[in-house]
């Protein structure tokens, strides 16, 4: 009996909404985390800048505001970067798990900055607010023409998941400067980079990871978004390898 009663309690904590204890009925709302409370109240409460979950003490236990006016919960601070000491060990892990997948860097080594978005230099890969990272990078050095990247800059304080995936669609933006595979439409480079992020994210099954893969999968934008789709397309018909050698050889998907 005592086990009925648990069910049937958890059943109804299941239709009452999480942050005002009301019964859930009419205009209701699920967040990507499976949460389900009223319409209102995403109107209320603002969304995490990385999980977009509500930041409220029923969700999130609270969250905090950045200088850069980003709002981040509670729940991804725990794992939040802040520091580029912090940042160093995943990052060089990226570049390796990059070079294991054919994208090789060569040993160069990369300096890492964590920085707020007004520190952050705009760079052509910089689209429609979707801007969490960028590369600096050289074409000339004295009078001797030579391609560098010699850092990536990404926004402080995002949980290590997304993170991690800032850093390698970055890394990939480095890749495709360092290859001079330049000319791409915008579509297709930050598709590209986005499929990095995608595949990078695949390898682990976590709920984190997973929201990662589906923000990716359903970007509404026309560059991040559409450009993801049709690079994705071309992968899954040829595999990410030929679909690289193909842009580096002809600057166009298959």
């Amino acid at each position: 009996m005592e086990g009925i009663g648990a069910f049937v309690k958890q059943a109804k904590n299941q239709l009452l909404c999480p942050i005002c204890g009301v019964l859930l009925a009419g205009s209701v709302e699920q967040d990507a985390w499976g949460n389900n409370y009223c319409h209102k109240h995403s109107k209320e409460y603002p969304r995490c800048s990385c999980c977009q979950r509500l930041i409220c003490d029923q969700l999130t236990k609270g969250g905090v505001a950045y200088k850069d006016n980003r709002l981040v919960c509670n729940l991804c601070r725990q794992t939040a970067i802040d520091t580029k000491e912090q940042a160093k060990p995943y990052f060089e892990a990226l570049a390796a798990w990059l070079n294991g997948q054919g994208f090789v860097f060569q040993n160069l080594k990369l300096h890492i900055d964590l920085v707020y978005s007004y520190e952050m230099t705009p760079t052509t890969y910089a689209a429609n607010g979707e801007q969490q990272g960028v590369i600096y990078k050289v074409f000339q050095v004295g009078h001797s023409s030579v391609r560098k990247v010699n850092g990536v800059a990404i926004l402080k304080g995002l949980s290590r998941q997304v993170m991690e995936g800032v850093a390698v669609h970055e890394l990939g933006h480095a890749w495709l400067f360092l290859k001079g595979i330049d000319g791409l439409s915008l579509p297709v480079e930050e598709g590209f980079c986005n499929m990095l992020s995608y595949q990078y994210h695949g390898e682990y099954n976590t709920a984190e990871a997973r929201f990662c893969r589906n923000i990716i999968e359903r970007n509404p934008d026309k560059i991040y978004g559409d450009g993801f789709r049709e690079v994705f397309a071309a992968v899954q018909k040829h595999g990410l390898s030929y679909v690289a050698g193909y842009l580096q050889n002809r600057r166009m998907l298959p």
